[in-house]
């Protein structure tokens, strides 16, 4: 809004536009850990917000082991991987309506 407005001109009139993947990402990782399949159907809040805190105690893990930033992304998308396959495996055979 209007910050914005007035933090543009004083940084002189110009703007860094960065796409940080993390941040679209990990509330991803976040549902899924929750256990609501990519396709619908069941979860609800309280199944996010397990999988949110479940995915936060991972993250912090991994940040005071003092890895690297890389491999910590790396991680990350492998526990991605890992949960869309496993909450494939348990929606086989089950129709959407």
């Amino acid at each position: 809004g209007i910050g914005g407005i007035i933090l543009f001109q004083h940084l002189g009139g110009s703007a860094q536009m960065e796409l940080k993947l993390n941040t679209l990402v990990w509330p991803l990782v976040a549902i899924v850990l929750g256990g609501t399949p990519l396709t619908g159907g069941s979860g609800g809040p309280q199944r996010t917000i397990l999988g949110a805190i479940t995915f936060t105690v991972f993250y912090r893990g991994l940040y005071l082991s003092a890895l690297h930033p890389t491999m910590v992304t790396l991680l990350v998308g492998i526990v991605l991987i890992v949960s869309i396959i496993v909450s494939a495996r348990g929606l086989k055979g089950v129709t959407v309506t």
